[in-house]
């Protein structure tokens, strides 16, 4: 367990530092992308997703926006938003 927990440290450490490679980001991206698709392929996604939009006010062509919005996404900015949110010493 301590060396995976090792393992996990050093890798957020990595992101933080080095930012991500660009296979890295694009397998992210098409995860990212994926996972909404994914979740709209039965009643409950199709239902839930719009509900979701709502909820946290992202508007309702959220679905149509967010590929987009993933796939302008640039290592440089993947780095800031490690830096931004991925604390070492608050990881729990």
């Amino acid at each position: 367990m301590d060396r995976a927990i090792a393992a996990a440290i050093a890798e957020t450490d990595r992101l933080r530092e080095d930012g991500v490679t660009a296979k890295g980001l694009d397998e992210s991206r098409a995860a990212a992308i994926d996972s909404l698709v994914l979740s709209m392929e039965d009643q409950m996604g199709v239902a839930f997703v719009p509900r979701d939009t709502e909820l946290f006010n992202l508007g309702l062509d959220f679905p149509e926006r967010f590929p987009v919005a993933i796939r302008a996404v640039t290592p440089e900015q993947a780095q800031a938003a490690a830096k931004m949110f991925i604390h070492p010493d608050r990881l729990v």
